[in-house]
Formats: structure tokens, C-alpha cells, sequence
């Protein structure tokens, strides 16, 4: 059985808590979701289900010697810094996400500067990712060379049963055992940048969805996936009805990503009237179809075949919309689409992902019960 060589359930920072997590298993903390697999692409390692668009992704190696000046507000030794960690976790095998993670945490412990120093609370913690002096993240000199201390992270990441599905920020939270689990989350848009320019893959934001924690149910096109990132979703929201017809209204920052509820033929991506100029459309191979409106941008062309979980657009305002936020349709085999009224009610759809539960067959969803007041039945 591993032993937790940390602090024990005080965290032993105020902002940030480095532990260690030994050995070839780990206890994983009560707030972590579990992921229900019952179809979709299980990673073959983990046997949890993983975004389409990463499973059996590699790492990305850097040119150290070819590095810019500057990324956005990081400069020197932060550029630096962060080209050190992605290329201790690609000499581990670690993916392109877990990657970014390690850039993401590096930047939330100490903005990727490498400091000799802690804090009242973790007096003895130092470098960029602030590891304590107990012992499980090596010599003094270890944790203040950035490799080093990457490469101790990665390790202790990768020992966390289900990280490649988790939020950035509770993977994160599972080795550095910080106060607030969610702290990490405002650095991962940044994260992304960083990675992004080092790496010189463009278009990175929308390969790499934040949410990651994915619930895959069987479908007809192979597995359901949650549209948004668990970190912008909670259960309220994802069972409020809609104010005049069946669908469900998602809120979220601009630029979210949207990922495919199901898999299945890409059938409109473009303007359509009261959706803005980034409709999506997605029918599976039953007929049913997923329609996303209100988009910023759309990654997908009409005729691509998609999977659950896979980005395909970002979070707008365009359109009839008040705000930023998803609206999600769905429209039986045979109707035009989009189709408002009569359209069926995603919620309990939308509710056993977030519970990790097998969702109720598409046929058997009511076309009234989430239409303003509350949500009919028990």
C-alpha cells in the first residue's frame, strides 16, 4: 500500500502545497469524480475514458536552443523555465495534456520563476513548483533545478489513478495539494499559450479541452461525452430547464471549448439564423442530432466524422443570445434541423454524464418536461 509522505490533510502552503505520492498506487481524494466507462475509447492503459482527440496522443519535444524571447507576459527565465518542464515530461512519455499541466501548475506555484524561497506557511519550499524539504522531492538542489523538480512532478502525476481524464486543475490538485482545488484553473488558458508557442501547434486551445474528465456512456456512435468542462458545469445547471422550448442553455466564458455530446456526421457548421455564424450539427448513426448554437468559432467542416468528447467549437454570444453560453439541441431522425418545437429535453442526458451513469435511450426523453417552471417528474 503507498503512503502519502505529505503533510497529511493540512495543506502545508497557503496558496500551494507540494506532497508526494509514492509508490504504484495512490489513495485518490474524496472531491475527485470517478468516471463511469461504458463505451467510448477507453485509454488502453487506464481504462478510463479519454477525449478522441488525445487518446494514444504523445508528448512534444522543444528546440532549448531555439527558444522566443517572449510568450505573452513571460519572459527569460520563465520562457525558460517552462521549456525545461515540457521536456522532463516528454523524456517520461508524459502526453501532450500532462505536459501542459506541468506548465499550468508551474506557473500557478511560482509564475515560472525558480525561487529560493517559501512562504510562512511552507517556510522550506522552493523552486518552480515550491517542493517541500521532507524528503520525497529530493535534495535541496533538486527542487531548485527545473528539470529536476519537473521530472519529481510528473512522476507523482502520472502515479494518480484516472489524472489523463481529470479537470487540469484536480490533476494538479492530486500532487500539490493546494487549499483550493480549483485554483490552478486560471492558469491553464495561459498554459496553453505558453505550450502552444513552444511547440508551434497553432491551433492547441481547442485539442486540449480543459474540462478533460469525460463520462462516455454507450451510444449509437460509439459513446456521450459532457459539452463543456466539468470545472464550468455543476448538476443545477445542467438540469435547468429552458425558459420556451426543449434545449438547454449552458452558460460559460467566451471561448470555452464545446465538445461532441455523441459522435456521428458533422450535417452544418456555419451561420444559421439566431444561432450566429458557428452552428454545429452533429447526427449520429441513428438519425438523432446535436445541434450547438451561439458558437465564437467552429473546428469542424460539414461531412467530417466526429466522436464524443472531441472539440468541435468555443463558447460565444453571436446570434439571439444575452450572453455567453452554449445552447444545446437535440432533434429526432427525420426533423429539419434546428428544430425548436417540438425537440427533445437533453437534461437527463446532460445529468447521468455529470453522475457517471449510463443515459437514458434518446427515443424515451420527454419534449415538454424542460420547458420553463421546472423540470417535470420526482
Amino acid at each position: 500500500m503507498a503512503l502519502l509522505l505529505g503533510p497529511g490533510p493540512a495543506p502545508s502552503r497557503t496558496h500551494a502545497a507540494p506532497w508526494i505520492l509514492a509508490g504504484a498506487s495512490v489513495l485518490l481524494l474524496a472531491f475527485l469524480v470517478p468516471v463511469l466507462v461504458v463505451g467510448g475509447a477507453p485509454d488502453s492503459t487506464s481504462g478510463l475514458c479519454v477525449p478522441p482527440v488525445l487518446a494514444g496522443g504523445g508528448g512534444v519535444t522543444v528546440n532549448l536552443a531555439g527558444l522566443p524571447a517572449s510568450i505573452g507576459r513571460f519572459t527569460g527565465e520563465q520562457v525558460t523555465n517552462a521549456a525545461a518542464v515540457l521536456a522532463a515530461g516528454q523524456a517520461l512519455g508524459v502526453d501532450l495534456r500532462g505536459q501542459t499541466i506541468g506548465v499550468m501548475t508551474a506557473i500557478g506555484e511560482e509564475d515560472l520563476i525558480n525561487a529560493d524561497q517559501g512562504d510562512a506557511a511552507g517556510p522550506d519550499s522552493r523552486g518552480i513548483f515550491q517542493q517541500r524539504a521532507n524528503g520525497a522531492w529530493g535534495s535541496y538542489a533538486d527542487r531548485m533545478t527545473p528539470a529536476t523538480a519537473a521530472t519529481s512532478f510528473y512522476k507523482a502525476l502520472v502515479q494518480v489513478p484516472g489524472w489523463e481524464t481529470m479537470p487540469p486543475t484536480a490533476a494538479a490538485h492530486a500532487v500539490q495539494r493546494n487549499q483550493d482545488p480549483a485554483f490552478y484553473t486560471r492558469y491553464w488558458g495561459e498554459a496553453v499559450q505558453v505550450v502552444s508557442a513552444l511547440n508551434g501547434i497553432p491551433d492547441l486551445a481547442a485539442k486540449l479541452p480543459a474540462g478533460g474528465g469525460i463520462a462516455c456512456a454507450a451510444g449509437a456512435s460509439g459513446g456521450f461525452a459532457l459539452p463543456l468542462p466539468r470545472d464550468v458545469l455543476n448538476l443545477d445547471v445542467l438540469r435547468k430547464p429552458h425558459h420556451d422550448h426543449a434545449g438547454s442553455d449552458l452558460p460559460a466564458p467566451t471561448g470555452t471549448p464545446i465538445s461532441a455530446v455523441e459522435g456521428g456526421t458533422v450535417t452544418a457548421a456555419g451561420p444559421v439564423s439566431g444561432f450566429g455564424n458557428h452552428f454545429v450539427a452533429i447526427t449520429d448513426a441513428a438519425g438523432w442530432t446535436w445541434y450547438y448554437g451561439h458558437g465564437s468559432s467552429h473546428s469542424v467542416s460539414v461531412g467530417q466524422t466526429v466522436q464524443a468528447g472531441q472539440v468541435i467549437a468555443a463558447v460565444g454570444s453571436e446570434g439571439f443570445s444575452t450572453g455567453p453560453h452554449l445552447h444545446l439541441g437535440l432533434n429526432a431522425p427525420g426533423q429539419t434541423v434546428p428544430t425548436s418545437s417540438p425537440s427533445s429535453c437533453p437534461q437527463d442526458v446532460l445529468a447521468a454524464l455529470w453522475t457517471d451513469q449510463l443515459p437514458p435511450a434518446l427515443a424515451g426523453l420527454s419534449t415538454t418536461a424542460c420547458i420553463g417552471g421546472h423540470l417535470a417528474g420526482p
